[in-house]
């Protein structure tokens, strides 16, 4: 659950997600910083994400229901993984094996976080810093899914569409404007 919590809130990639420990995750700033300290730079690119009202209430009951299952163990508290190591990706294929869905993996959740962020009109430059991904990556896949976006085209078009008549008439004017005046913008004037 909590792995499942985490990608749906953050995008972060299973690796990511999997190798979080309960020091990166800063309650008080309400922030989950996936970079680990002298972790190797890669291409794919751990960030600082901010939590959500509903992950910072999931986490910190898991993170106190965690400390005393540790602390009865007499194992480092601070050294404890906030997600079993990749026990998630087991849990992903029995789900999705039992549900009949094909193709389905931790990363499935990555792109359903990052298509909700856009859907509910976060901008894309947000959604590139939150993925670790550059803004060209982020709007070639999901620029489509702006609601935003296609609210201001569709009531662009209806104005258009309204405005229609209106225009028609002002372009036979200026025709008609035009063609009595043979003078009126000659071809020679623009040489």
């Amino acid at each position: 659950v909590t792995f499942f919590e985490i990608a749906l809130a953050t995008g972060a990639r299973r690796s990511a997600i999997c190798d979080l420990t309960w020091p990166q995750v800063d309650f008080a700033a309400g922030i989950i910083h996936f970079d680990l300290p002298g972790r190797r730079s890669t291409k794919k690119r751990r960030v600082s994400v901010p939590m959500s009202k509903g992950l910072y209430l999931h986490l910190q009951t898991v993170a106190v229901d965690k400390s005393l299952r540790v602390a009865v163990a007499g194992a480092e508290t601070s050294k404890a993984p906030v997600v079993g190591n990749f026990a998630a990706w087991h849990a992903i294929k029995r789900i999705a094996r039992k549900a009949g869905l094909t193709g389905v993996s931790p990363h499935v959740l990555r792109h359903t976080a990052a298509t909700h962020m856009a859907r509910r009109g976060v901008p894309l430059f947000i959604i590139a810093k939150i993925l670790g991904n550059s803004v060209a990556v982020v709007e070639r896949t999901y620029a489509k899914y702006l609601v935003g976006d296609l609210r201001d085209r569709e009531l662009r078009f209806r104005r258009t569409v309204e405005q229609r008549k209106e225009i028609e008439e002002r372009l036979a004017a200026v025709r008609a404007f035009e063609a009595s005046n043979p003078a009126f913008l000659a071809e020679g004037d623009f040489d």
